[in-house]
C-alpha cells in the first residue's frame, strides 16, 4: 500500500497520534511506500497498527527496506538481528511493527561495532564500541522467565580507555504512551523467589504512589502492582526486573558453582569481571511524540520520566548499602534516541523527518 490509512484507526487508539505525528505527510516516505501492511484489525474493521510487509526473510526485508547496502553493514545487521530476535519476548513477531521498540534499538545500535556511538553519563562522554541485543539475566532462582535487556553497550570514558563501562539499556518507543493503566499482574516469583525483588516490592508497596495486591484470578502465581492514577506500570516492573537481574549477575559471577551456567552474553560478563562500572538505564524515543498529553494534564513523557526518576532513587538507595555500591548504578535520567546514532539515510528519514 502507498500510505497508512489514518482515518481507519481504532477509535481512541493512542497509536493514531503517534503515527500521524511521525509518518503522515505528502509525499509519503520512500521506506513506507509499498512496504507497509495492516498488522491487525478489530472485529469492527478498524486498524490497530501497521507493520512492514515481509516478502522474504525478516532480516532480508529490513535490510532492503532501510537501504543497508554496504557488505560490512549488512554483516553487522544480520549478527545484531539474530541476537535481537533470540530473546524470550517473541521479538521476531514484533520487530516488523512500525513502532517496535526492539526495531528502534536494532536500527540505532546495530552498527556500533563498526561505528562507535557516544553517550553522556553524568556530564562525561563515553564512547561505546560493542553492542549486544536481548541480553538475558536471571531474575528468579532459576533461569525461568529471565529479564531480556534490549541492548547492552560496552565502552569507556572518552580519552580514558581504562575507565570501562557496561550500559544496560531498555528501549521504549510507544509503550509509555500506549500501555497506561492502573494495575498489572506480576509473577509472584519475581517478589518471593529472590531477596532483591522482595525488598524492592515491599518498599514500593509501602509508598503512597503504588500498592501491592492479590491477583484474584490466580493469587498463588501472581500479585498486582496498582496505582490510583493511570501510568505505565509495566515500565516500573521492567526496570525492577532488570535491576534484579543485574544484582543476580554480580552474585553469580562471584559464585564458581554457578558462574559457568550464566546465560548472559560472555563479553558482558567478562567486562564486569574485569571491573567495568555497570549502569542500568532506559532509552526512550521522543521525536515528534514527546508533547502528547495524557489524562493527568501532563505529557506521557513527563509522567513516565517523573516515575522513572523516583524508581531509580529507590533502587540506588538499596544499591548504596550493598557491596556493589561503587560498581552499579541505575542511571537517574532517561536517555533519548537521536539521529546521532544513525548512519543510514532511510533509517534517519523514517524516525527523524517529521
Amino acid at each position: 500500500m502507498d500510505c497508512i490509512d489514518f482515518d481507519n484507526f481504532t477509535k481512541n487508539n493512542k497509536l493514531e497520534d503517534v503515527y500521524r505525528n511521525l509518518w503522515k505527510r505528502e509525499p509519503g516516505l520512500p521506506v513506507l511506500r509499498n512496504n507497509v501492511i495492516e498488522k491487525s484489525r478489530t472485529s469492527a474493521g478498524k486498524v490497530n497498527s501497521y507493520c512492514f510487509d515481509v516478502k522474504e526473510s525478516v532480516a532480508d526485508s529490513l535490510i532492503k527496506q532501510f537501504g543497508i547496502t554496504k557488505d560490512e553493514y549488512i554483516e553487522c545487521f544480520r549478527s545484531a538481528f539474530k541476537e535481537a530476535c533470540g530473546g524470550s519476548g517473541n521479538e521476531i513477531q514484533k520487530i516488523t511493527t512500525l513502532h517496535s521498540s526492539s526495531l528502534c534499538a536494532l536500527l540505532h545500535f546495530y552498527l556500533v561495532p563498526k561505528k562507535s556511538c557516544t553517550l553522556e553519563i553524568h556530564n562525561n562522554e563515553y564512547v561505546f564500541h560493542s553492542a549486544f541485543f536481548e541480553v538475558k539475566n536471571r531474575v528468579t532462582r532459576t533461569w525461568f522467565a529471565p529479564s531480556n535487556v534490549d541492548v547492552v553497550l560496552i565502552g569507556n570514558r572518552k580519552n580514558n580507555e581504562k575507565e570501562r563501562v557496561v550500559l544496560f539499556l531498555e528501549s521504549k518507543f510507544t509503550e509509555y504512551i500506549e500501555y497506561v493503566g492502573k494495575t498489572i499482574k506480576i509473577p509472584i516469583s519475581y517478589k518471593d523467589d529472590n531477596d532483591y525483588g522482595k525488598l524492592i516490592y515491599e518498599k514500593l508497596g509501602s509508598e503512597d504512589t503504588y500498592r501491592l495486591g492479590d491477583y484474584k484470578k490466580n493469587p498463588e502465581k501472581y500479585f498486582t502492582l496498582e496505582s490510583d492514577k493511570g501510568c505505565y506500570l509495566d515500565g516500573i516492573k521492567q526496570i525492577i526486573s532488570h535491576y534484579i537481574g543485574i544484582r543476580n549477575l554480580f552474585e553469580d559471577i562471584k559464585n564458581p558453582e554457578v558462574s559457568e551456567k550464566i546465560k548472559t552474553a560472555k563479553p558482558v560478563v567478562d567486562a564486569i569481571k574485569e571491573g567495568a562500572k555497570v549502569y542500568l538505564g532506559e532509552i526512550v524515543f521522543t521525536n515528534g511524540i514527546k508533547n502528547l498529553k495524557n489524562d493527568n494534564s501532563k505529557t506521557y513523557f513527563e509522567d513516565y520520566e517523573e516515575r522513572y526518576k523516583k524508581m531509580s532513587q529507590l533502587l540506588n538507595s538499596v544499591i548504596e548499602k550493598s557491596s556493589e555500591s561503587n560498581r552499579f548504578e541505575v542511571y537517574p535520567e532517561l536517555f533519548e534516541y537521536n539521529d546521532d546514532f544513525v548512519n543510514d539515510d532511510l533509517i534517519r528519514e523514517f524516525y527523524y523527518s517529521c
